[in-house]
């Protein structure tokens, strides 16, 4: 038995494609376009792909792993961690100084990756927030919050995408200057697979005050990847309001027929907004799991 790991280039993924989740066979298939983002690292015995390693950069100095695999007949062989250790080299190659792993909370996924973490030296797992979705234009087109405008006169909602080059500059100059919003939540990481039908601005009393940033992750899929409301404005609840604006965009537009799916996580240290998707929103989506993060540093 000869074992190969390697990291995946050109058209190589198409080999890898049956060995992740469906919403990322794209990204497997077509590496190579998105190399600047993701990254895919392969396991093969004696030439005949056995696991798959799926990684997002989701910021220059962050990396995180999307999805990993090993055929059932290939496990305890330590395939597992030889694809994790070749995702944080790799991620290292490129920059990056931690790399991030979430996973749901299936009892079988839950147990297996707490495992795999502990022994490569993760940091103990701690709940990161909640995991929403909604398939097929499903329940979500009937839901009451859809209706109703939640923000006050004082917000103004506009494109992402017409985000004027001045705000622009005012965001990054305020971040160098005293960082106002964590740098995971930054609104430009990964701009070359911004989603412009629905990414939204917000700003308070004519300031720049938030985001929700969307991107296409399939033809069917759109996440919802970052939302931000500046910290004095959370207290008002407008994050869950952004979120839903988006939604509400995203539902009305003709695209919607082609991206039937969506897919959001709300972050842990948004308390209010997860009570409130507890309380609002979950009737209305089709599956919904809390998310378990352990990060790493690397060297």
């Amino acid at each position: 038995m000869v074992l190969n790991i390697s990291t995946l280039g050109g058209e190589e993924g198409v080999e890898f494609v049956g060995l992740t989740y469906n919403r990322y066979k794209h990204l497997v298939k077509y590496e190579e376009a998105n190399r600047h983002v993701f990254y895919s690292i392969g396991a093969r015995i004696d030439e005949k792909p056995v696991g798959l390693a799926l990684v997002e950069q989701v910021s220059p100095e962050i990396a995180e792993l999307r999805s990993l695999f090993v055929l059932p007949r290939s496990r305890r062989q330590g395939i597992g961690g030889a694809l994790l250790r070749s995702s944080e080299e790799e991620a290292v190659q490129r920059g990056c100084r931690k790399f991030l792993v979430l996973y749901q909370e299936q009892k079988s996924e839950k147990e297996t990756m707490a495992h795999l973490l502990k022994a490569n030296d993760y940091s103990p797992p701690e709940f990161s927030g909640l995991l929403c979705k909604s398939r097929d234009r499903g329940k979500i087109l009937n839901a009451p919050f859809l209706k109703k405008s939640l923000l006050p006169p004082s917000c103004e909602i506009f494109l992402w995408k017409d985000l004027p080059q001045t705000e622009r500059n005012f965001i990054i100059n305020r971040q160098r200057q005293a960082p106002w919003y964590p740098e995971i939540l930054s609104p430009f990481h990964n701009e070359a697979i911004i989603e412009h039908l629905n990414s939204l601005g917000l700003r308070y009393r004519g300031e720049i005050a938030g985001w929700v940033i969307t991107h296409r992750i399939s033809k069917k899929t759109i996440r919802y990847t970052t939302s931000f409301v500046r910290e004095d404005l959370q207290q008002y609840g407008f994050t869950a309001p952004l979120l839903i604006e988006a939604i509400k965009i995203h539902m009305a537009s003709p695209e919607s027929f082609v991206a039937t799916d969506a897919s959001f996580i709300i972050p842990a240290q948004f308390s209010a907004m997860i009570a409130f998707a507890r309380k609002r929103m979950l009737p209305y989506l089709e599956e919904s799991l809390s998310l378990y993060k352990c990060t790493k540093e690397l060297r």
